[in-house]
């Protein structure tokens, strides 16, 4: 996800600091089947409905 104020691509940190429901909202929704997101500690994540996360990078 980009946004105009900041630089690149938005990590998770980023926004879950920013905007904290936005994710959680975007996994949840009916119309979404998962949400993958760059976490600047984990690397790419993969997350699902009800709070399900998948770290791609090591398989947890």
């Amino acid at each position: 996800m980009s946004f105009p104020d900041l630089p690149g691509r938005a990590t998770r940190e980023e926004l879950d600091r920013r905007h904290p429901a936005l994710l959680p909202a975007l996994a949840g929704h009916p119309g979404i089947g998962f949400v993958l997101v760059r976490s600047a500690t984990h690397g790419p994540v993969v997350l699902g409905p009800d709070g399900g996360e998948h770290h791609l990078a090591t398989g947890r």
